[in-house]
């Protein structure tokens, strides 16, 4: 804020934001996010800190405004990856069991594994088409895509990057060759994940475990990672029901969620403060007027990354589609790690790949 503040011309800044259907979707969702703190059950002070988490959108909006040459992206694209590189190593040495692993048990170096997963997945799309660019670095990104993919599918446990991975595979075969990409495409995943199954324990063990979590689900046993989600997300929807398009407001999620467990004698982890889905959690709080928000803001990011420069138009639809997967088991934006991944990298895919009029 600072240094935005300090760049000054601002009428040339609100220019760019009104230019910019990606920073209206972006402050039209926020301000929706504020006016739901009204109708909060929890006094004002303690709603805000609701809205709070989702400031990054603000971050993202003056960060367009601002970031005036393509050069600007390209620099944050390889500080991230630069950046990431430290977790993958030090995820790879965890998983070779030369460093322990982190406070949650993973092999994610020192973030979660669904973040971790996350990212991981979009630095290999970025590796794989800076390597497609050619250019004396082209082995660095091979090597680079090389280890990321193994530590996807070998290391990491995190199903989160896996599906996203896949989906982006699937994507860039249906815009390459249309409808006979999405055969290529089913048949693609389909070998792929196969050869995976048969080929990496951890892979095959994550997917074993989901199916094992659905079976103790519907027996009736709520005391694994599936079944708790697929539980939050029951009695989510009957909360969301009962204000269905205003939301009960920000944050009341957990407040609702708190007093359905109690009166059903729910204890412990299966005590919800968070439904493990943005759409879910944007529903129950900022109403149906809040989810097509969400929704809107999607739409507008697929549409306008279409229209970007290459290569930003292809790595942008694999980040908005990276973001829509993610956000349907995770609460992706509201999330530190997730959300703050993809609005920095939204940013600098959209400076790289815009036409600005000052450049």
């Amino acid at each position: 804020m600072a240094f935005w503040l300090g760049a000054g011309h601002y009428a040339q800044r609100w220019r760019e934001v009104r230019d910019l259907p990606l920073a209206r979707a972006c402050l039209a969702l926020l301000a929706w996010f504020m006016l739901a703190t009204l109708w909060s059950p929890l006094p004002w002070p303690e709603a805000l800190m609701g809205w709070w988490p989702y400031r990054k959108l603000l971050l993202l909006v003056l960060m367009l405004s601002i970031l005036d040459e393509a050069r600007w992206g390209w620099r944050m694209v390889y500080a991230f990856l630069a950046g990431f590189a430290l977790l993958l190593l030090v995820s790879t040495a965890q998983g070779l069991g030369w460093l322990p692993l982190n406070r949650l048990r993973n092999p994610s170096a020192y973030t979660s594994h669904i973040a971790y997963s996350t990212m991981l997945a979009f630095a290999i799309w970025l590796c794989l088409w800076l390597s497609v660019r050619g250019g004396r670095l082209a082995w660095l990104w091979v090597g680079y895509a090389t280890l990321a993919i193994v530590n996807l599918f070998f290391i990491n446990t995190g199903r989160t990057g896996q599906a996203i991975f896949l989906a982006m595979l699937a994507m860039h075969m249906l815009q390459r060759w249309r409808w006979r990409g999405a055969i290529g495409a089913v048949v693609a995943v389909s070998v792929l994940s196969s050869a995976l199954f048969a080929a990496s324990p951890t892979f095959r063990a994550r997917l074993l475990e989901g199916v094992a979590d659905l079976e103790q689900q519907r027996a009736g046993q709520v005391n694994t990672s599936l079944a708790f989600r697929l539980e939050f997300w029951r009695t989510t929807l009957e909360i969301g029901a009962r204000h269905p398009v205003l939301g009960g407001g920000m944050p009341s999620y957990q407040t609702e969620y708190a007093a359905v467990a109690r009166a059903r004698g729910l204890l412990g982890d299966r005590v919800s403060h968070n439904p493990h889905s943005e759409y879910l959690l944007i529903w129950t709080q900022a109403g149906l007027v809040g989810l097509a928000l969400w929704l809107w803001l999607l739409w507008v990011q697929w549409r306008d990354s279409r229209r970007l420069r290459e290569p930003a138009n292809h790595l942008a639809q694999g980040l908005t589609v990276a973001l829509a997967l993610a956000a349907l088991f995770n609460s992706s934006l509201f999330d530190n790690q997730d959300g703050h991944f993809f609005v920095l990298l939204g940013a600098a895919l959209w400076t790289l790949g815009r036409i600005h009029p000052r450049a």
